[in-house]
Formats: structure tokens, sequence, C-alpha cells
């Protein structure tokens, strides 16, 4: 079985995320100043179009293995952990700008941060990595 190298994934993820962070960050931005959506409202829904083009993505450029064959199950463990890392993200925007007073924007990119790291080895790991025994 070829697979890609986990620098490769790596180095693929963080452009994908690049592409997916503009994305979440342009929504968030124009939800919540243009529409007057509440920061955390426009976070929520910002973040579930950014992963949902993440997923896409990941599957056409970044992870050429993966452990469930039904593409439909493969995407709800996928949704699975995107809630969870959703929940990381919700609560650092909170922390950080209700909380301590950061800008809205400058909030979601510290979450992007701490999220990318958590969404690439959970997805790596639970979705994209044959154990063997």
């Amino acid at each position: 079985m070829n697979s890609r190298s986990l620098l490769t994934q790596a180095a693929r993820y963080a452009v994908v995320g690049a592409i997916c962070t503009l994305l979440d960050i342009a929504v968030l931005f124009v939800l919540t100043d243009f529409a007057g959506v509440n920061y955390l409202v426009s976070s929520v829904i910002s973040f579930i179009l950014g992963a949902t083009l993440n997923y896409g993505l990941c599957i056409l450029w970044i992870f050429d293995i993966s452990r469930i064959s039904n593409r439909l199950h493969e995407f709800g463990y996928y949704l699975l952990i995107t809630l969870a890392v959703l929940a990381v993200n919700t609560m650092l925007m909170w922390v950080l700008t209700s909380l301590l007073g950061f800008y809205f924007v400058t909030s979601k990119l510290v979450a992007v941060i701490v999220t990318y790291v958590l969404n690439f080895s959970l997805r790596k790991a639970l979705l994209h990595t044959v154990w063997t025994r």
C-alpha cells in the first residue's frame, strides 16, 4: 500500500487549512459585521462551512488511505470529530473575546492554530491510518 508521507500530508493539510480558514474568517466577518449576527453564532456557521470544504479537499488531495470504505459513514465520523473540535473552537472564541477582550477575528486566528493541530491529528489517526496488529 503506497501512502503519502506524513510530512507531505501535513503540508497539504496546511494549504487546505489556509483556504478553509480564509472562507471561515470571511464568513465570520461578513455575518458579524455586516449582517449583525452574534459572533459565536457566526463562528459556528463559518466553522461548519470551512469544515465541509475541508472534508472534500482532504479526500481529494491529502489522504490516500481511508479506514472506512463507505464515504457516507466516513463523513459521519468526520462530523463527530468536527463537532468535538467545534466545541474547542467555540470555547476559545468565547474566552478570548468575551472574557479577555480580544477582537473576534483575532480570537478566530488563535482558535484556528489550536484546532489545526487537533483536527489533523484526530483525522489522520482515526480515519486515515490503517492499524495493523
